[in-house]
């Protein structure tokens, strides 16, 4: 076989390989993502967690006559929570609990404790699966009926035109509002180019901030959400840095 038909072969088969792990990365980013009905942990794992629960969460976390934690249960509980990574949920409980010594379990132990409030809040469990820390940031939250619009009350952010009319300040063209997990909005900047125009409007109520000198820019807003009609108690604004759109 001559040189430079092994060279045409090899070729051939490099670009099939590459067609191949191209085909396999678009398969895996179109793939369902896990959610937390898919039987993410088991009958024993809520068990361990409910004795860890029990332990070190109950001081705080009061349970009521059903035996479910109070503060981490029913149509509160999903509201804060749903529609996030489960590791968001994970992360705040392992960096903030015990309050007395936050951080201070086991990693997997944390794992077992979000088992055992996912139990509480009526997500089965599945034989000879585990929840591991691992996992968390591959697996979603969300209500049993599917996802719902952002609940008012919480804290969130938003992406768009910041316009003044009179004495009244909004942000136009405005992106669907994403929750704020973060302390401060430097940490929702980072989310800021995933915020996507959606032609919402929101009202900003109580702006006493320094706004005139961001009129008429691509803004970051953060604060908490007003519904019916949209708006949003400001907390902050930060420039994008590149104007609204005519």
């Amino acid at each position: 076989m001559s040189k430079s038909i092994v060279v045409t072969i090899a070729a051939v088969m490099l670009w099939a390989g590459s067609v191949f792990v191209l085909a396999q990365d678009a398969s895996s980013l179109a793939a369902p993502k896990t959610t937390i009905w898919d039987g993410v942990f088991d009958r024993a794992q809520v068990a361990r967690g409910e004795a860890v629960f029990n332990t070190s969460c109950v001081r705080c976390h009061a349970l009521d006559a059903q035996g479910v934690p109070a503060r981490m249960s029913g149509e509160a509980f999903w509201n804060n929570w749903a529609d996030d990574p489960l590791g968001v949920m994970y992360t705040r409980i392992k960096t903030g609990m015990p309050n007395n010594a936050p951080d201070s379990l086991p990693p997997q132990s944390y794992a077992d404790v979000v088992a055992f409030i996912l139990s509480a809040n009526g997500v089965p469990a599945a034989e000879g699966h585990e929840l591991t820390p691992d996992a968390v940031s591959h697996i979603q939250m969300v209500r049993r009926d599917g996802p719902r619009p952002v609940p008012a009350g919480a804290l969130v952010a938003i992406a768009g035109c910041l316009t003044q009319n009179g004495a009244a300040w909004s942000i136009e063209s405005a992106s669907q509002p994403l929750r704020s997990r973060t302390h401060d909005i430097t940490a929702d900047m980072a989310d800021a180019e995933r915020l996507t125009p959606a032609g919402k409007s929101y009202a900003l109520k109580f702006p006493l901030l320094p706004l005139t000198p961001m009129r008429g820019q691509q803004v970051l807003a953060r604060g908490l959400l007003l519904r019916d009609p949209d708006g949003l108690n400001i907390e902050a604004v930060r420039p994008l840095g590149r104007a609204c759109a005519n």
